[in-house]
């Protein structure tokens, strides 16, 4: 009985604490503020993010795109054209890293 006590107690001081997984994981809208092809980075209101080989980039109708062809705002588009829903690896160290890349076509409002 001390055992299951025990251990229940553990439990519910992990879940009061909010024990937080390993690799969380960061994701919402933002706009594409620049796009470093070079660097394999783009800027998502004004925080960079790492570009790697398995990043999905999709455009309208979900077309793969290459990151030479994103719209960012330093490159003229205007705000609904560089609005884009993202997943990213949400690293402490450097820029994190992004799994998903969506062209939304609007800014949410």
């Amino acid at each position: 009985m001390t055992i299951r006590r025990i251990w229940l107690g553990a439990s519910l001081a992990l879940a009061v604490a909010g024990a937080a997984p390993a690799h969380a994981e960061t994701h919402g809208n933002a706009l594409i503020e620049s796009v470093q092809v070079r660097e394999s980075l783009v800027v998502l209101n004004g925080k960079p993010f790492r570009v790697g080989e398995h990043t999905a980039i999709a455009g309208k109708g979900n077309k793969r795109l290459t990151l030479a062809e994103l719209p960012s705002t330093d490159r003229g588009a205007t705000m609904d054209q560089a609005a884009v829903y993202y997943e990213a690896d949400d690293e402490t160290q450097g820029a994190p890293l992004l799994y998903r890349l969506e062209l939304t076509g609007a800014v949410p409002r």
